[in-house]
């Protein structure tokens, strides 16, 4: 199975968060997040035993272990939403981060030559590209443009400016392009490797203990460009700070192959650090 190409939630439930973070703060927000990763995990099936499976089946969780990291994991994914519409609101300043590997970007960016974000879904790296600035140039994020445009529209017209450029997946292959023109203006390209949509060219790979489908297109993107690749993930680590990690810059010019297995194993050792933080919420391994 493959993910749907859309963001779990409806309009009303980040209007919800929004009003209530405006409103009344973040501890609040959070206290309202423990009734709505309630209901997801009470009327949210498929999500649901898909990460029950994860915590269950792939990370030897005991059944009612896993049961409750799965709702736990729920709840950390609305905190990181929070989180991200604060950030984006104007509060910038009240949140902090730590770097491991920060001094890579800098090398990146004195290069020349732009540089491949590979990152994943585990933590936020849409908090961390605000939050990094001040480490590297212009940030441009890939993306399937697939979420709800009314709840798109919504959360733009209560944020201030994003910190990084979307650059959309297209069929046209027009994204092509972009990408190696921002790569020539010496721009980074952020991708994430841990997630396809159905008809996406996909290659199989260990992955915790079972072969799982990882997406061909991230990793074409990584090595045929020239420019050096890096591993990088943003997991919260409190209330308001979270942790920016980033591995040795290398190049895989058409190593394709190479930068998979790296990637994976790179995703696995993060992924168990912070399994309640890995929030692909549909049957990754099919």
């Amino acid at each position: 199975m493959s993910w749907d190409g859309k963001t779990r939630g409806n309009l009303f439930g980040h209007q919800i968060f929004v009003i209530a973070l405006k409103s009344l703060g973040l501890s609040f927000a959070y206290f309202i997040l423990i009734f709505v990763a309630l209901y997801f995990f009470l009327f949210v099936g498929k999500s649901r035993n898909s990460v029950f499976y994860f915590f269950h089946k792939r990370l030897g969780y005991s059944f009612l272990s896993a049961y409750w990291a799965t709702y736990i994991n729920f709840f950390k994914f609305g905190q990181n939403l929070i989180d991200k519409f604060a950030i984006m609101s104007g509060g910038k300043s009240k949140y902090s981060t730590t770097h491991q590997g920060g001094q890579y970007l800098e090398e990146m960016t004195k290069s020349g030559t732009g540089g491949i974000l590979m990152s994943g879904h585990v933590g936020n790296f849409e908090v961390g590209a605000q939050l990094l600035g001040q480490l590297m140039g212009k940030i441009n994020v890939i993306m399937q443009d697939e979420d709800h445009e009314k709840i798109k529209k919504y959360v733009e017209a209560k944020s201030e400016k994003k910190a990084f450029n979307i650059i959309a997946i297209k069929e046209d292959l027009s994204h092509v392009i972009n990408i190696k023109n921002a790569l020539t203006k010496n721009e980074f390209i952020c991708v994430h490797g841990d997630r396809f949509i159905e008809g996406a060219e996909t290659i199989e790979l260990d992955f915790l203990g079972k072969k799982a489908k990882f997406p061909k297109g991230p990793f074409v993107i990584a090595t045929r460009f020239g420019a050096p690749v890096t591993f990088n993930f943003v997991i919260k680590t409190g209330k308001q700070s979270y942790q920016f990690s980033a591995t040795a810059p290398k190049l895989y010019s058409r190593k394709l192959d190479e930068c998979m297995k790296d990637y994976v194993a790179k995703l696995e050792e993060v992924v168990r650090a912070h399994p309640h933080q890995w929030f692909n919420h549909y049957n990754f391994w099919g």
